[in-house]
């Protein structure tokens, strides 16, 4: 697949881009440091249910864009 190809999950480009982003808004210090990050920014970003909702408004836009072209490549819609 594609890198940006519109097969890849909701949770692939909104969830970890956001996690991704909250990992590496500080400076890594070592090696451990993002492991850790990683643990905790997780456990932060489960504690905001907006954020599910928009995987979920994500989800949904992608199924419409792939019901409307009939299953061909809809990422001009997106």
């Amino acid at each position: 697949m594609p890198l940006l190809s519109p097969d890849y999950s909701s949770l692939d480009y909104f969830l970890w881009g956001h996690l991704k982003s909250l990992v590496h808004a500080t400076p890594v210090d070592s090696d451990d440091d993002p492991v850790a990050r990683i643990s905790v920014d997780a456990a932060r970003v489960r504690e905001i249910p907006a954020i599910f909702e928009r995987v979920r408004q994500s989800l949904h836009r992608r199924c419409q864009a792939c019901i409307t072209v009939g299953g061909r490549n809809f990422e001009q819609l997106l």
